[in-house]
C-alpha cells in the first residue's frame, strides 16, 4: 500500500494527500485558495453580468424617460401654439391688415382713392428717376374742375362730393396703368404722363375733358353737366424735381380758364 491509500482509504481528494501533516495543511491550503480564486473569479463574473444587465436596463429606462419626457414637451408646445394658431394668428392678420390699411390712408384721398398730395413727391421723384434712366419723356397735366364753388353753394357739399368722384373716374378710366393720378387739392387733378410729351399729353388732356363733359352726372334727382379745365407741360432733363413743371402747369391752367374754362393749354416754356 502507498502512503496516502495508508491514512486515506477513500477515494477523492483526501486519497491525494500527502501523509505528513504540513505538506497535507499546504496542499489543503493551495486547494482552498484555489477554489476562492475560482468562486471570486465567478462571483465577479456574475457581478459583471448583473451589472451590464443593469446598466442595459438602466440605460433603456434613461431613453424611455428621454422619450416620454419630449413627448411631454412636444404635447406642451402644441398646446400653447393651438392658442396661437387659433387665437395670436388671426390677431396678428388683424394688425397687419389694419397697418396696411394705415399706410394707405396716409398716401390716398379718402373720398377718391387716388394718390393724395402727400405721396406726390416720391412717387414724383421715381418717375423722374425712370425718366432720366431711360432718356424718356414725362409730361404733367394738372386738371380743375370748373364752376366748382357754383356747385357746392347750390347743391350742396353731398352733390359735391359726388361731382369730384365722378371727375376722378374719368380721368382714372383714361389714363394708361404706367400714369399716376392724383387728388392734389378739393378741385384739382395732377396726372403724371411717362413716356409722354407735351403735344401727346395735350391729346390725353383733351380727351379726358370732352369724356367729363358728355358724361352728365346723376346724384339726388339730379343731372349735372360738367366740364373741366387744365393745363400741360412737359418735365425737361435739367430739372431736378416737379416744382418747376408743377408751376408751368398751373399757369397753363389759369390761362385755360381766362380763355373761358372747358379748355387744355400747354405751358409756355417761359413761365
Amino acid at each position: 500500500m502507498s502512503t496516502i491509500e495508508t491514512f486515506i482509504p477513500t477515494k477523492g481528494l483526501c486519497a491525494i494527500l500527502p501523509v505528513d501533516p504540513n505538506k497535507r495543511l499546504l496542499v489543503l491550503y493551495f486547494v482552498v485558495v484555489l477554489f476562492v480564486l475560482v468562486g471570486a473569479i465567478a462571483v465577479q463574473y456574475q457581478l459583471g453580468q448583473s451589472l451590464s444587465a443593469y446598466e442595459q436596463e438602466t440605460h433603456d429606462a434613461f431613453n424611455q424617460i428621454q422619450i416620454i419626457k419630449w413627448s411631454i414637451m412636444a404635447l406642451l408646445f402644441f398646446a400653447l401654439s393651438l392658442p396661437a394658431l387659433i387665437v395670436f394668428k388671426p390677431l396678428i392678420n388683424r394688425l397687419k391688415l389694419a397697418h396696411e390699411q394705415l399706410e394707405f390712408d396716409h398716401n390716398h384721398d379718402y373720398l377718391t382713392g387716388l394718390n393724395n398730395r402727400r405721396s406726390f413727391d416720391v412717387l414724383a421723384k421715381h418717375s423722374i428717376a425712370l425718366s432720366q434712366r431711360y432718356q424718356a419723356n414725362l409730361s404733367l397735366l394738372h386738371v380743375d374742375i370748373d364752376y366748382f364753388k357754383s356747385i357746392n353753394d347750390q347743391y350742396g357739399l353731398e352733390v359735391g362730393d359726388r361731382v369730384i368722384q365722378a371727375v376722378a373716374d374719368q380721368i382714372t378710366q383714361h389714363c394708361r396703368k404706367s400714369d399716376q393720378v392724383f387728388r392734389f387739392s378739393s378741385t384739382e387733378f395732377i396726372v403724371l404722363l411717362p413716356q409722354t410729351d407735351s403735344r401727346q399729353a395735350l391729346k390725353v388732356g383733351n380727351k379726358i375733358r370732352e369724356k367729363v363733359l358728355s358724361s352728365p352726372i346723376h346724384t339726388n334727382k339730379l343731372v349735372l353737366e360738367v366740364s373741366i379745365s387744365g393745363g400741360v407741360t412737359q418735365w425737361s432733363s435739367s430739372e431736378s424735381d416737379l416744382n418747376p413743371s408743377l408751376k408751368r402747369a398751373d399757369h397753363a391752367l389759369q390761362h385755360a380758364k381766362g380763355l373761358g374754362h372747358n379748355q387744355v393749354q400747354v405751358a409756355n416754356t417761359q413761365y
